[in-house]
């Protein structure tokens, strides 16, 4: 079993040829929400613990003892806190792009960029513009959003041009996030904003880290920053890959994450 959590502003909606990809790796593969996205119950004080004890809790439901769990992009602080918290219980844990907070001393030389970096300097934001997508919500208005926001390199482009399914999936994975209520994106977007380290003293598990050697979001110099003091086992630099190096390399991150390595 693999959790995947996923990135901020995104729900838990994942593709048939992604879950297609797992089965053949062997992977049964746990797409979970947090609380307030999508369908999941409202949690206005939920932080990166207590998710953690809501994702045992999830594991428990469904009879899972152990598992890995693979993070991806603004998922990654809450991946290391839950392979903290629940020690032996994770088997290893992936980083996918990782990000842990706005980083506010980034240029902002890309769309994504500045308008993270002009939320987070003006919080109370947050409100408004979620209340105003929610209410304009639709692939029509989120596509061309979508894709400006994550189309960071050439390999990104080729990407969503080679896969027109990819960008529907990420469009429609907005819509589904704040179809309910907009409030759960705002609470999370609040608590990220503050910038409040993940817990990782208690970390037992190999962690491998997945960086696109093409990603213009971040510099791998920055990834590492980010992830200094945690204990990274491997650090993988695809290349010929962007900031989207998830779906370029989905059957090796599985696979690697799988693989006890003899």
């Amino acid at each position: 079993p693999v959790f995947i959590l996923h990135p901020l502003v995104q729900s838990s909606l994942m593709r048939p040829q992604e879950a297609q990809i797992a089965g053949e790796c062997g992977v049964r593969l746990v797409s979970i929400e947090r609380p307030g996205i999508g369908l999941s119950t409202l949690h206005p004080a939920g932080d990166y613990v207590s998710f953690a004890r809501d994702l045992a809790a999830v594991a428990d439901a469904l009879g899972i003892d152990r598992f890995a769990i693979l993070g991806w992009a603004s998922g990654a602080p809450y991946a290391l806190t839950a392979a903290s918290i629940l020690g032996h219980r994770v088997t290893r844990l992936a980083l996918v792009t990782p990000r842990l907070g706005f980083r506010s001393d980034l240029e902002p030389t890309t769309q994504a960029r500045r308008f993270f970096g002009g939320l987070r300097r003006h919080p109370w934001l947050f409100e408004a513009v979620f209340s105003i997508m929610r209410a304009k919500r639709s692939r029509r208005f989120f596509r061309p959003m979508i894709r400006n926001f994550l189309e960071n390199s050439e390999p990104d482009r080729l990407l969503f041009e080679n896969d027109r399914e990819l960008l529907d999936c990420l469009t429609d994975s907005l819509v589904e996030a704040i179809d309910a209520t907009h409030k759960g994106i705002v609470a999370e977007l609040n608590f990220y904003s503050r910038d409040v380290p993940p817990e990782t003293s208690r970390i037992v598990q190999p962690i491998i880290v997945w960086y696109g050697a093409e990603d213009e979001m971040n510099s791998a110099e920055d990834v590492r920053r980010m992830l200094e003091g945690v204990p990274v086992e491997e650090f993988h630099v695809a290349k010929g890959q962007g900031h989207m190096v998830l779906f370029g390399r989905f059957r090796d991150i599985l696979a690697r994450l799988i693989n006890d390595g003899h």
